[in-house]
């Protein structure tokens, strides 16, 4: 980590023709990166199919099998049923659902984030806002365009949320300061994601809650064998939550095997988003995400 002055900043942040940014008083660089979300999904299924997985798209779990107190496998729409010796529940924001199909509670704190994507390349690296966890904290370049995060509303059923355009308006207000140029910026478009949160000890507000991720073993937690759950976390420790899963599966299989993931390279992205029809999905470099 540098610290920078603001003649530097200025050098290295939004680009010149964002103006001066008189409230500046320091800044400190840090190593950073945006990843393409949908390529990223679709060379990581690739790889676990090249590994031996089946990938099942556009497919819903509407059942966990029970026999005798003991997961043995799920059962698919269409009536489909899968045995397994372990069942992983790693549904993300809907991991709370996936855990009551198999008898266990799972309390889960959904939160709605908007991500609004600016058409203009504001700025050639990250900009983070340096202060407590808050909306508003960041702008992320994304080839020819820009996306600004994020909010932070709990909600009740990832599935079923409203949207409040305030959010956008919000964003706006708090990078501004940061990024001058967006006074003048046109919004290209907005999403909303939703955050699968488990805080154990929930209190307060979903801003404080913690973004690691946690592995619970239901054989343990809930006296339900052959059943995992892995909550929590975001896309930067996507791979440690597979590693820490797929290690605790092993255990419970009986296999001795070293996980290869962090030294294995993922295939070919457009391959893979090719394969499973996700070509569409992207839109040259604008898609892009950072959560």
């Amino acid at each position: 980590m540098r610290h920078r002055n603001r003649t530097a900043d200025r050098r290295r942040g939004p680009r010149a023709r964002t103006g001066t940014l008189p409230d500046t008083e320091a800044a400190l660089a840090v190593p950073d990166a945006t990843v393409d979300p949908v390529r990223l999904v679709a060379a990581t299924a690739l790889a676990a199919e090249r590994a031996g997985a089946e990938i099942r798209t556009g497919t819903a779990v509407t059942d966990v099998l029970v026999e005798d107190g003991r997961a043995v496998g799920v059962e698919l729409d269409g009536g489909e049923r899968i045995g397994a010796e372990v069942v992983v529940n790693a549904a993300g924001a809907w991991g709370e659902q996936v855990a009551a199909l198999a008898g266990v509670p799972l309390d889960m704190t959904p939160s709605r984030g908007a991500m609004t994507v600016v058409g203009d390349a504001l700025v050639s690296g990250v900009v983070n806002r340096c202060r407590p966890k808050s909306s508003g904290d960041i702008v992320v370049p994304c080839g020819d365009a820009c996306i600004l995060g994020t909010t932070d509303v709990e909600v009740d059923d990832p599935d079923d949320f409203a949207v409040d355009d305030r959010e956008v308006a919000l964003l706006f207000e708090e990078l501004t300061p940061a990024v001058p140029a967006l006074a003048d910026a046109a919004v290209d478009h907005t999403y909303w994601g939703v955050r699968p949160l488990y805080e154990p000890d929930a209190d307060g507000d979903s801003v404080g809650f913690s973004r690691t991720f946690s592995l619970l073993d239901h054989a343990e937690r809930d006296d339900r064998p052959g059943f995992v759950s892995v909550v929590g976390g975001k896309l930067t420790t996507h791979r440690a939550m597979a590693e820490a899963a797929a290690d605790l599966v092993c255990d419970r299989l009986g296999v001795a095997a070293d996980c290869v993931t962090a030294d294995e390279p993922l295939p070919d992205a457009d391959e893979a988003t090719a394969r499973y029809g996700l070509s569409d999905l992207l839109t040259g470099t604008r898609r892009a995400s950072r959560r």
